[in-house]
């Protein structure tokens, strides 16, 4: 019997995962507008040579999860950075800006979206209300641990 472990809020070859742990990031990439963060690009390259070098070091992580990935652009750009597998339900830009990135094989994903909001004034404050806000469900397999 398999045994799946599931994980919640995030191509080469893939290293073999080195004991029966797993090692995860957690990363605010701060993927807002252009005229917020003038330098999203230039930070967007520098995270995949990071990533790059992780999905490739023994010792790296094994499961990255992302929050703030607002553009389609940037969530396909982390996608094409050393992660074989990712979990992406985002299909517009400034959806859940959620992203998971692994290693390990991802055999289902799934969102549980949070409908309730504050009121709308704020939202010409912050734009939250504008996001959809979730948590990203992802069922990876360790070859260890199931």
């Amino acid at each position: 019997m398999t045994r799946m472990l599931l994980l919640a809020l995030a191509t080469a070859s893939t290293p073999a995962v080195a004991s029966s742990k797993i090692n995860v990031l957690t990363f605010n990439v701060w993927g807002v507008s252009p005229l917020i963060s003038k330098y999203r690009k230039t930070r967007i390259k520098a995270i995949c040579k990071i990533f790059q070098e992780q999905s490739q070091n023994q010792n790296g992580w094994d499961v990255v999860f992302l929050q703030e990935l607002w553009n389609r652009k940037n969530r396909e750009a982390l996608k094409n950075c050393g992660y074989p597998y990712s979990a992406d339900l985002d299909t517009t830009n400034n959806d859940s800006g959620l992203l998971i990135l692994s290693r390990l094989p991802v055999v289902a994903s799934s969102r549980l979206i949070f409908y309730r909001q504050g009121l709308y004034k704020p939202i010409f404050n912050d734009c939250e209300r504008l996001a959809k806000k979730s948590i990203l469900l992802a069922s990876i397999i360790h070859p260890m641990l199931g």
